[in-house]
């Protein structure tokens, strides 16, 4: 499992790499509709396979922990692959009641030479999650109502 997790994450690190936009000519008019752009298209589902490639992480990491992962982003220039950063996916499982009520509250060590793996994340409680954890995807409505 955990090797074909490694796998899918430098697929998905090769996918990031290789995402250049197209030096093509164009002619006639041109309409942007960003929405149904190929790229933008192609950068959205990589996103979202890096999201859904944290979850099955979390899914089998120990409560309370840091799990990582890292990968190459690669990318072909002059005939040959060149690496051009890091794809780092770090995950933290936590309880669901101390969410809830605490919300997450962690902080990298800066003492660290190494790159943290994760940056200062500070979020308060979230309430009850709701169905598929809607109530938790809503978008911030305390500005509106203040």
């Amino acid at each position: 499992e955990a090797q074909a997790m490694r796998d899918l994450l430098q697929v998905e690190a090769r996918l990031l790499g290789a995402m250049q936009p197209a030096q093509l000519p164009r002619h006639g008019t041109i309409e942007v509709n960003v929405s149904l752009n190929v790229q933008a298209r192609l950068s959205a589902t990589v996103i979202r396979g890096v999201g859904e490639l944290s979850d099955a992480l979390a899914a089998f990491a120990e409560v309370d922990t840091v799990e990582t992962m890292a990968s190459p982003v690669i990318t072909f220039r002059d005939g040959k692959d060149v690496t051009i950063g890091e794809l780092k996916l770090a995950t933290m499982t936590r309880v669901l009641n101390a969410v809830k009520a605490l919300g997450v509250h962690i902080e990298p060590d800066y003492q660290d030479t190494t790159r943290w793996a994760y940056p200062q994340v500070d979020i308060e409680g979230l309430g009850e999650p709701g169905f598929l954890g809607q109530n938790w995807a809503d978008k911030d409505t305390k500005e509106e109502t203040a």
